[in-house]
């Protein structure tokens, strides 16, 4: 058996994030792990108008130096990654499945049906009152755009294979790594991104994805309420135990004391150390692992 190594990127805002992690069989290892400054929005050049994109590759190649990386796999934010759910019969094969929801992303973006645009996150199967199943799947919508620049930033390095993915696929790839690893309190799960312009919502059950989605209210009593929509939007009873994880950027007290009155000790920062190996007393006290569980999961 060969260990691999896959890189992990996003951006937000004005700060890249990236991880590298090194798999051997169902061990995962951290080989690096950081966030790179800049003084633009980062986010603005990459998905808005494309300026300083050399800056972006030049760090992009820095940060990177040395890699024993084969992946590098971008999880790409709203509003540059459209995400909505849909859900698909179950035994169809993968070729008519992917030409299926390409054609329902085609209805909401016209302009560009391609099916590379489309990233497919297979979900939960589920049983209907009518004896038939089908599987619940996120779809990522990426323009041809974003995909072109997000090339870019990482053509210094050489031989790279690009993926992107969901920010929300990111998230949930770490939490059904964690279910393995650690027995959960619950078996259903609620990951919220706090981050200036959006909150993402990933709904999770026995480390399985569910429902997600992404919402740009901020305010700390809408995010709570909305907390609760998506729950119920899920199928699940609201008054179910469940564990709510938080990461992002916005991690004040404010911004979370709504969804404490609501979820009490259930609630959380989503730490995703336990998959690789670490102890907190590795980092710096205070280090925010919460911020870092898109670009790792990413490299997952």
């Amino acid at each position: 058996m060969r260990a691999s190594a896959k890189a992990g990127i996003e951006f937000t805002g004005a700060v890249m994030r990236y991880s590298e992690v090194e798999r051997y069989g169902s061990r995962f290892r951290l080989l690096r792990l950081g966030n790179c400054d800049f003084e633009f929005d980062v986010s603005e050049v990459l998905f808005g108008s494309g300026e300083y994109l050399d800056s972006v590759a030049e760090a992009v190649s820095d940060v990177f130096s040395g890699s024993a990386a084969t992946t590098f796999r971008i999880a790409v934010h709203p509003p540059a990654a459209s995400v909505f759910t849909s859900a698909a019969p179950a035994g169809m094969s993968e070729a008519l499945q992917r030409e299926h929801l390409s054609f329902e992303a085609a209805l909401l973006h016209p302009d560009e049906s391609s099916g590379r645009n489309v990233r497919i996150y297979l979900g939960q199967d589920i049983s209907h009152a009518d004896g038939s199943d089908s599987r619940r799947v996120q779809i990522a919508y990426i323009s041809t755009v974003a995909q072109d620049r997000l090339r870019k930033a990482t053509s210094r390095i050489s031989e790279a294979d690009v993926e992107f993915i969901a920010s929300s696929e990111a998230v949930a790839r770490v939490i059904e790594k964690m279910g393995s690893r650690e027995k959960p309190t619950s078996q259903n799960q609620l990951a919220v991104g706090l981050y200036d312009a959006y909150t993402e919502f990933t709904v999770m059950q026995n480390g399985k994805w569910i429902f997600g989605q992404e919402r740009e209210e901020t305010n700390p009593s809408d995010i709570a309420y909305f907390a609760l929509f998506v729950l119920q939007a899920s199928g699940l009873n609201v008054s179910e135990t469940v564990d709510v994880r938080l990461y992002g950027e916005r991690m004040k007290a404010e911004a979370r004391s709504d969804l404490y009155r609501v979820f009490g000790d259930n609630l959380s920062l989503l730490n995703p150390i336990s998959i690789l190996d670490l102890q907190a007393d590795q980092f710096d006290e205070g280090f925010a692992f919460e911020s870092f569980v898109p670009c790792l999961g990413a490299a997952l």
